[in-house]
């Protein structure tokens, strides 16, 4: 496929993605008419989408960013790298290297939902945050840049972001010291892990296992990376409440990927279940799932002529677990503490 025409799939790609998140190319329309007809032309920008609200936009590198408005092309231009951002409750907080600008948050989770969703079918290496400043417009925006598209949106005007998000994490902080002693977590980087990485994941998954307080035992079957599908474990576990000695047997399947899964990567996985009268299915992976994979694992839960339990640990949840059991972490023989 040319460059020309793998960019346009790109921009075709994008706009099936994003209909349902209310995107559409950008166009607009001239009408002129004479004494016999009405006339209308319609301009499209090839590869420059906008949110219905027209707070966020996506420039797919097809694009021409010369036909933007000024303060917008100049934002778009003029980018700073983001140190550090925090996810608060109402606001996405970013620092440059001078000063901290905020966001709506949920203008920050419907880009990045977009961006896992073309994850999906086409793989993203490169991830950056920026900040877009005209400083002569007063404008800027968060840029989420990856290597087909950049993806923007809007900061907030006004102050006291910050501020408001201090203190809903100052209470929060308040009420939770009887409870907790606080210590900064560690930032396990999956490029560190020492040696194999796949099977490095599969010890990890295997330790927070045995971890688990209904866990009575964990079994290794098959071998690593078998057909592709990672390393398996059959996972006994007694059941909860009073009186209850029932156990139940668990697929569990490691899944270490430098994408997102998708249900293509773990196909087959129910047949398994049911040949082998497990209970459920259990998914380990150090990335994200996919939207349609999350909608695939709820379905089969609540099919009735499965009856097949579900469950999934993701990158969120590693980096708690990790944190949670970090003393069999930070020995240096998995992963490189630097």
């Amino acid at each position: 496929m040319s460059e020309e025409l793998q960019e346009d799939y790109i921009r075709l790609f994008i706009g099936d993605v994003t209909k349902e998140y209310e995107f559409e190319e950008w166009q607009t329309v001239k009408e002129t008419q004479n004494a016999s007809e009405k006339i209308k032309f319609t301009t499209i920008r090839k590869g420059i989408f906008r949110s219905k609200d027209n707070i966020a936009g996506i420039f797919c590198k097809i694009a021409d960013l010369n036909t933007l408005r000024e303060p917008l092309h100049q934002a778009l231009k003029n980018k700073h790298k983001v140190q550090n951002i925090y996810h608060g409750e109402s606001y996405l907080l970013c620092l440059t290297e001078h000063k901290i600008y905020s966001y709506d948050i949920e203008q920050y989770n419907t880009m990045t939902s977009i961006i896992k969703s073309i994850d999906f079918e086409l793989p993203l290496k490169q991830r950056e945050l920026f900040i877009g400043l005209d400083d002569e417009a007063k404008v800027d925006i968060c840029i989420i840049e990856t290597e087909i598209a950049l993806f923007a949106f809007a900061g907030l005007k006004g102050t006291g972001q910050e501020e408001e998000e201090r203190v809903i994490l100052s209470n929060k902080l308040e009420q939770s010291q009887p409870f907790f002693k606080f210590k900064a977590p560690i930032h396990f980087e999956w490029n560190n892990l020492i040696g194999d990485k796949d099977r490095q994941f599969e010890r990890i998954c295997e330790l927070l296992l045995q971890k688990e307080k209904n866990v009575v035992r964990v079994i290794p079957i098959g071998k690593t990376r078998a057909g592709d599908r990672g390393r398996d474990f059959e996972v006994v576990e007694k059941g909860e409440g009073f009186n209850n000695t029932e156990e139940q047997k668990w697929l569990v399947q490691c899944k270490y990927s430098e994408h997102s899964i998708a249900p293509s990567t773990i196909s087959g996985w129910t047949d398994r279940v049911i040949e082998h009268k497990y209970a459920g299915y259990w998914l380990m992976t150090n990335n994200d799932i996919t939207p349609s994979l999350f909608d695939q694992l709820k379905d089969v839960e609540k099919n009735k002529d499965y009856n097949i339990q579900v469950r999934f640990w993701q990158r969120s949840d590693f980096h708690i677990k990790l944190n949670v059991y970090s003393e069999l972490f930070t020995k240096g023989d998995i992963f490189q503490i630097t």
